[in-house]
């Protein structure tokens, strides 16, 4: 009996699966064609206004940035960042523990004025 639930589960995670699994990607895949679509159009309406303005070249540069978005590949514009972060090492190093960081320093100081403050009280006792 256990063995035929379980032969008779298994035949509907085949079938369900790539069905549910079809619809998310449509789904997905919908949502990113809508949103190429309205990035591409802020990109022209700013060109347009840039180009009002007398400002040609920076015009061009939104427009071809928008002939850029790739529909086929939809992240492929995340690779270029990713690989533009990736050369520039000094953003990918953790700070050492030799190199304070404002957040540690200012902590620091946050408790030296606060056990001033307790011994400062104490003295007054």
């Amino acid at each position: 009996m256990v063995r035929g639930i379980q032969w008779f589960m298994e035949r509907m995670a085949e079938r369900v699966v790539p069905i549910i699994t079809g619809a998310f990607t449509s789904t997905i895949e919908t949502m990113d064609a809508l949103g190429r679509a309205e990035q591409q159009s802020q990109l022209e309406e700013a060109a347009r206004r840039y180009e009002a303005d007398g400002q040609a070249t920076l015009a061009e540069t939104l427009r071809r940035r928008a002939s850029q978005l790739d529909a086929t590949n939809p992240g492929s514009s995340g690779v270029v960042t990713f690989e533009n972060v990736a050369r520039d090492e000094s953003r990918m190093q953790p700070p050492s523990a030799e190199t304070p960081t404002p957040r540690l320093e200012a902590r620091k100081r946050s408790a030296a004025s606060q056990q001033r403050r307790r011994l400062s009280e104490s003295d007054e006792d």
